[in-house]
Parts: structure tokens; sequence; C-alpha cells
């Protein structure tokens, strides 16, 4: 194998990842709907990096069940 620079890796690097994105779409566009009844999305790592605090669920606590007017 040829001897490749670090920035001649990164480069095929962003290429590629282009490419997979774009045969991703692809895919998506052909068989979309097949592969979501499939296998549904992930939403794991979605709240990655949130910091969340007794505030946060007091708040989400209350606006579920809200006090009556009295």
């Amino acid at each position: 194998m040829e001897s490749l620079s670090t920035v001649d890796i990164f480069q095929r690097i962003i290429h590629l990842e282009k490419e997979l994105a774009e045969l991703r779409q692809a895919l998506l566009k052909l068989h979309g709907v097949e592969l979501a009844k499939r296998q549904p999305g992930s939403l794991r790592g979605i709240w990655r990096g949130v910091l969340l605090e007794e505030e946060d669920f007091a708040e989400a606590k209350a606006s579920l069940s809200p006090e009556p007017d009295l």
C-alpha cells in the first residue's frame, strides 16, 4: 500500500463520508418506508450533553399536573 499523508487520509475520509451520506439518501428514497417499519429510528443519545437539575423535574411535573384553581 502506498504511503499517504495525513491530509490525504482526511480528504479520503471526507469523500467517503459524503458518498455514504448520498448512498443513505438514495436508499431511504427507494426503501425508506420499508426500512422504517422494520427498524424504527433510535432516540438513544438525543439528550447527550444535557444537564438536568431538580428544578427541571419540578417544572415538568408541575406542567403535567397543574394545581387546580380555587
